[in-house]
């Protein structure tokens, strides 16, 4: 493994950002950087102990959390705008309507996409804004959205990545769309493909060539990773959706972003 992560910090969302780096197992490893809107810093890591990096715009707490690559010796770090969502707990309605309210809390528009059963439905909800909206021969079962801002010399500008989705469940459902910041690996030089390998197979325990979400769990621990960031990460992980990690996923998910929504959004 190399001595030293060459690593270049970008922040690309438009707002201040924090990014904390973070080392296995010791808060005095980590390295705790403020970036104004297109700022960037450049830092120079131990490898050894380097775990894991967060970010979150200063005007929320922290953090969202990104597994740093094992074996990278290089990359640039783009930080980027999206979002994420908490649905309230479904409840029962009085008859067959399901009754959905959709809360925008972030700074742009919203785009989202309705997915009932056969069909789908766009729908947008403004900055600082909700909209409510009813269904009663068919229900929503999952949406897609991604963030809409104000075209630039007459273009559109729909950020459709990364993109975020999530399922509905319940009649009457309350659905908070929340700013969040996301990461993109770029000009990332790997070389050590058989260290991730090798990582990955440590923690096979059942040596059937894929990791359950406990096996999982047992890496992030050993990366010091919140244990409230466990399950976010396992559905990044786990592109094709079927509650395994294979090799491929786990290797693809240290280097890329998560998968877009099903459908053709965007």
């Amino acid at each position: 493994m190399p001595g030293n992560v060459s690593c270049v910090l970008r922040n690309g969302t438009g707002d201040p950002c924090c990014v904390r780096v973070v080392g296995s197992g010791s808060t005095e490893a980590s390295e705790e950087h403020t970036l104004i809107a297109d700022g960037e810093v450049s830092c120079n890591l131990d490898a050894a102990t380097l775990s894991h990096i967060a970010a979150w715009y200063t005007s929320q707490p922290p953090p969202n959390t990104h597994i740093f690559p094992a074996g990278a010796s290089s990359a640039v770090v783009e930080l980027t705008a999206s979002l994420t969502s908490n649905a309230s707990i479904g409840t029962a309605g009085a008859d067959e309507k399901q009754k959905l309210t959709f809360v925008n809390q972030c700074s742009v528009d919203v785009w989202f996409r309705l997915f009932l059963n056969d069909d789908y439905k766009d729908r947008l909800v403004f900055a600082g804004e909700s909209e409510t909206y009813e269904f009663e021969e068919e229900h929503v079962t999952s949406f897609g959205a991604k963030l809409k801002y104000p075209p630039k010399n007459g273009v559109s500008d729909y950020r459709w990545n990364p993109a975020h989705e999530a399922k509905v469940v319940g009649q009457v459902v309350t659905i908070t769309f929340q700013p969040t910041v996301a990461f993109n690996m770029t000009e990332f030089k790997m070389g050590q493909t058989k260290l991730v390998q090798d990582l990955f197979h440590k923690y096979d325990k059942s040596g059937d060539g894929i990791l359950s979400e406990e096996e999982m769990l047992g890496i992030l621990e050993a990366l010091s990773v919140p244990k409230t960031e466990v399950q976010a990460l396992f559905q990044q992980a786990d592109t094709n959706r079927d509650g395994k990690i294979q090799v491929q996923e786990f290797i693809s998910w240290l280097m890329t972003e998560p998968a877009t929504p099903k459908g053709n959004f965007g």
